[in-house]
């Protein structure tokens, strides 16, 4: 019996939005939604207007990424109405309190105050890019853009255990 392998290049449906590109085709084409970034004393958020996962839209979420290298994922809740800030919280000299999307959830949520410690700069926007891999089970890999124009690979979208991020080697 011979036994031959044979090697063929299947081209991506889609590039991705960023070289050098992953060698797992991406799963769609690249959206650019509007984005804000803030950096924390241990960690950032990064806010998107959208992202997309097949035919699955969500709006305005906020992705927390604490400095170890966790990720967790919310809903932006804050509404116009609602006050940017509150002037209980005071920061130390030199740091800020985030306002906004970033500032209620920080705000109302006590473990995310206390790990991601205070912001270092006001939040900036920007253009986001948003692309998830092609995988065949949950849990996968999805790649965004940050404001200083770095790429952060997310992993555990979608799956029901510990969501990670890292920056694009």
């Amino acid at each position: 019996m011979v036994v031959q392998s044979v090697r063929i290049q299947w081209p991506c449906r889609y590039d991705y939005f960023f070289t050098p590109a992953s060698v797992v085709c991406p799963a769609a084409e690249a959206i650019y939604p509007t984005a804000a970034e803030q950096p924390f004393e241990h960690g950032r958020m990064i806010w998107l207007k959208e992202t997309r996962v097949g035919e699955f839209v969500d709006e305005n979420v906020i992705f927390v990424l604490y400095e170890n290298g966790q990720l967790e994922k919310y809903q932006d809740k804050w509404m116009p109405n609602e006050p940017d800030s509150d002037p209980t919280f005071v920061p130390p000299e030199g740091l800020y309190q985030p306002i906004r999307g970033f500032g209620k959830l920080w705000r109302e949520n006590k473990s995310v105050r206390e790990r991601l410690g205070w912001a270092r700069t006001p939040e900036q926007g920007f253009e986001g890019a948003w692309q998830p891999a092609a995988v065949e089970s949950l849990g996968g890999t999805t790649y965004i853009r940050a404001l200083d124009g770095e790429i952060i690979v997310l992993t555990g979208l979608g799956a029901g255990g510990s969501f990670r991020w890292s920056p694009l080697p």
